[in-house]
């Protein structure tokens, strides 16, 4: 599957040379498929940890338990236990190359309704969307 949606943006395949100029880049990094796959493998491979400053003293129950982080604290979390977390992603050990992708129908120019395609998809935890689900590499603007 991958191999065939690749070769939608090969500009020339009877080169013999691969240069840049051999594919369509922006097509490349704008195709929701191909997103949607790199981010699964992301998920479900990338072992980091985010790191978190407190900004304000703060209480994090979890399991149960009650714990104060003081302002200023540093929190280290170890993204793959967000990754495999059921209650956002279904089936979390399962490599899902579409689990990324929101499909929506719409109707084209001729009246017939078709599958479009994006690459944002939002995930839920206890009916709540989930603000930062996905974090293959830990950063980001949220970072701190």
């Amino acid at each position: 599957m991958l191999r065939d949606r690749i070769a939608l943006y090969v500009k020339d395949p009877t080169s013999e040379k691969i240069t840049s100029a051999a594919f369509d880049y922006q097509g490349l990094i704008n195709d929701p498929v191909l997103a949607s796959f790199f981010s699964e493998v992301l998920r479900l491979k990338a072992s980091v940890w985010g790191f978190r400053l407190c900004t304000e003293d703060a209480v994090l129950p979890v399991g149960g338990k009650e714990y104060f982080f003081k302002k200023g604290t540093t929190i280290w979390v170890p993204v793959p236990i967000v990754h495999r977390d059921e209650e956002i992603y279904k089936n979390p050990l399962d490599f899902e190359p579409y689990r990324f992708l929101k499909i929506d129908k719409e109707m084209n120019g001729q009246g017939q309704v078709q599958d479009k395609m994006s690459k944002k998809v939002l995930f839920t935890k206890r009916g709540k969307q989930t603000r930062m689900a996905h974090l293959p590499f830990g950063g980001g603007k949220s970072m701190v």
